[in-house]
Parts: C-alpha cells; structure tokens; sequence
C-alpha cells in the first residue's frame, strides 16, 4: 500500500498540488479512492496522512544518513555506501537505520518528491533570478590610509531583500 501512496502523491506533487509542505485535501481523497478501489474498503484520510508522517520520518532518517561523514551516494543505485568499518560502528549506535544502509532505497524518487524538499511547486516556485536585489552603491571609496583599519573590522555582507506572499491554499 505505501507503494500506491508514493506513486499517487509523487503525481500530485508533479501536478502542483503540494503547494507547501502539506498536500491539498483532494490528493488525500484520491489516495483514499485509488487504495479503496485496489485493496477493497476500509481506508480513511487520517490512516493516509498518518502513514505520510512515517514516510516523513524515515526520509529524515534516510537524509541524516545519506549526509553522514565517512558514508557516499550511489545517485544510480539510490543507496548509501559504508565500508565496513563505518557501517558496524554507525548500526552499533544506531541499529534502527541499518536498513537504510548498503541497500538500494526502494522508491527514492517517490519519496523525495512527496516528503523530501518541502518546498513551493510550479507556480508557487521562485528562482534566484526572481529575487529582487537591493541597489548598491558603486562608487569608488577613498580608502586613504584606514585601508588597513578597514581589513580588521567585520567583513562585507551582501543584503537581498526577498519580498514574499502567502497564497492560501485551496481546498
């Protein structure tokens, strides 16, 4: 079933419907009919966005691995790689997570689509290029003999000024 969930939702979110990090109610819905009509009656919206928290979880879990020091990415395989050494040190303190390691991860893509980069989609999506940037001053500065006083303070930051909006989402 988490299978059907995955596939469903990787859909909604490719369609827009996951404007922020909660899917719109309607994607609920359609897992609900979808696993309904394939598995018989009995599923409900809360069992499907309770299974989505677990499935949030594990992407957690699967994320804090994949970024862990002395463990590498297999992109093709959709894997985390630990040497031997590596992988019995880090399954003795956390045993919960040898599943995650050494082991293709079924639905990867899935996953990250669904519960992974919890962020605007489609229309809702800005680029750099749509920030709009603060104008600076371009004229040249005397320096004079402070230069070197200059050098010891803070150092230069450069201010963006992002201008944001809630779109609410409709249900």
């Amino acid at each position: 079933m988490e299978r059907v969930l995955l596939e469903i939702l990787a859909d909604e979110a490719s369609k827009g419907n996951k404007p922020s990090s909660i899917f719109k109610s309607s994607s609920i819905a359609r897992v609900v009919d979808i696993i309904n009509e394939r598995f018989g009656g009995g599923c409900e919206p809360n069992p499907v966005e309770n299974h989505l928290k677990t499935v949030k979880s594990n992407w957690k879990t699967i994320q804090s691995v994949h970024g862990k020091s002395g463990f590498n990415w297999d992109d093709k395989l959709k894997m985390v790689i630990a040497g031997k050494n590596e992988f019995d040190q880090y399954v003795t303190v956390h045993p919960t997570h040898e599943k995650y390691l050494n082991k293709m991860i079924d639905m990867y893509d899935e996953m990250a689509l669904v519960v992974g980069r919890d962020m605007a989609t489609g229309s809702f999506a800005k680029q750099f290029g749509d920030v709009d940037a603060m104008e600076i001053d371009s004229s040249s500065i005397d320096l004079g003999d402070d230069f070197d006083e200059l050098m010891q303070g803070p150092p230069f930051v450069l201010h963006f000024e992002l201008k944001c909006f809630y779109v609410a989402p409709s249900c």
